[in-house]
């Protein structure tokens, strides 16, 4: 990741004034209470290198396989019709199989954020949060045909007929991927795909400052830009919730530090530091969606509607810290507590669209430790020409439930004002 920046002299005392002041604000993944300066411009990228991902949170809090749901028993509770075939052909109750699926997933995901911002008074800034996100789901899908008993005969209607029946033969992987696909869902195996996220804009204000304490208060929209889930592609991702979102932040700083121009800009000096703590309330507009009306666990269900939904609400409550270790150098701890609040679905037809809300209330404890090193001291020694701050970032869902990704990223951040 390269970023040029070209800075008249005349801009440079400007720069340096404002450069630390939003260290760590302006995007929703480290906040604080600072605001840029009247007429500052602020750039930040990130770039989040996701690690593998191959486990979830089960409802229970464990760690399980992410694609546990699509290792099961190939009977009538996956593909409705095979109790048709158990009726025809006079075969217990349950007891028709295609044999057993054996599916992996290994997620890989990277993320960039871009979040221009600029200050209108010295108390007010304002934002835009523009996410671009790629995905890819390695997909490893076969048959275990060992269990199975039904298999594929073209002289039967639907094809299908119990092992044994004269023309029958034994199912295999590209059968049950054909079954699927005259189903009305895509073949499972692997996918990826690129795209821009939901976008953020808001402003934040200061209301307080003295010091040590510095209080804001931040609001903001999140728009649906971002593509959502395909409700026929059983193993890709959305890019975004697909609904309007009201945002609301509420940062609150402790700032203990000798007086003087560091402590003005918000750099830490070896042994000074800054706490923060920050709420936050995301209140998501219902909307109209076409899903799968079916269980959680369920992913081939045959019924779709376009359903009403009201998404959970969710609620954040996050306190970091940050340290002077050496001249620029500085590190920062977080902590995150995340809740989601339970889905509600209604529609037209005789659905059980309460399936959908199983689940769907969540919590999740994150943890991220934050590196930076800013050029800003040398800057005012006059012995760097140009002012910046580089981060790197290791971040950890330790845990979590109701499905979450068990996930970890190494995040780089580059900051540049003018």
């Amino acid at each position: 990741m390269r970023c040029n920046v070209w800075i008249r002299p005349a801009l440079l005392w400007k720069i340096g004034v404002c450069l630390l002041v939003l260290t760590l604000s302006g995007t929703a993944y480290a906040d604080d209470a600072s605001v840029l300066p009247k007429g500052t411009w602020r750039f930040y990228i990130e770039n989040q290198l996701y690690l593998p991902i191959k486990e979830r949170f089960n409802k229970d809090g464990h760690a399980e396989d992410v694609a546990k749901d699509f290792n099961v028993d190939l009977n009538s509770s996956v593909f409705a019709d095979l109790a048709l075939v158990e009726a025809a052909f006079f075969l217990p109750p349950g007891t028709g199989s295609l044999g057993n699926s054996v599916v992996s997933f290994k997620w890989d995901i990277k993320q960039l954020y871009l979040s221009p911002a600029y200050g209108l008074t010295d108390r007010l800034s304002v934002g835009i949060i523009v996410p671009y996100l790629w995905q890819k789901n390695a997909v490893s899908a076969n048959l275990d045909a060992s269990t199975a008993t039904l298999g594929i005969n073209p002289g039967v209607p639907g094809n299908i007929a119990p092992l044994g029946f004269p023309g029958t033969s034994p199912p295999t992987t590209d059968d049950i991927q054909n079954l699927l696909v005259t189903q009305g869902f895509e073949r499972i195996e692997t996918w990826s795909e690129e795209g821009l996220g939901d976008i953020e804009l808001g402003g934040r204000y200061q209301y307080f400052n003295s010091d040590p304490f510095l209080l804001a208060f931040t609001g903001g929209v999140r728009f649906p830009t971002g593509k959502v889930d395909d409700p026929d592609n059983l193993v890709d991702r959305g890019f975004g919730d697909g609904v309007y979102a009201l945002l609301f932040r509420f940062q609150q700083d402790y700032i203990r530090q000798r007086s003087g121009i560091t402590s003005q800009l918000g750099i830490p000096e070896p042994g000074s530091f800054l706490l923060n703590t920050t709420f936050r309330y995301d209140l998501l507009l219902p909307d109209q969606e076409t899903l799968r009306v079916c269980d959680v666990h369920n992913p081939t269900c045959p019924d779709k509607d376009d359903v009403r939904r009201n998404l959970g609400d969710v609620v954040e409550a996050e306190v970091s810290g940050s340290v002077g270790l050496f001249k620029g150098l500085f590190f920062s701890p977080l902590y995150k507590y995340g809740h989601k609040f339970k889905d509600h679905y209604s529609g037209d037809k005789s659905l059980d669209y309460g399936a959908l809300a199983d689940e769907t209330r969540y919590n999740e404890h994150i943890l991220k430790a934050t590196l930076s090193y800013s050029t800003l001291p040398l800057f005012l020694e006059k012995r760097f020409p140009v002012p910046f701050i580089a981060s790197v970032t290791y971040r950890d869902r330790f845990a979590g439930d109701n499905n979450l990704f068990k996930s970890r990223y190494i995040g780089l951040v580059l900051q540049a004002y003018l």
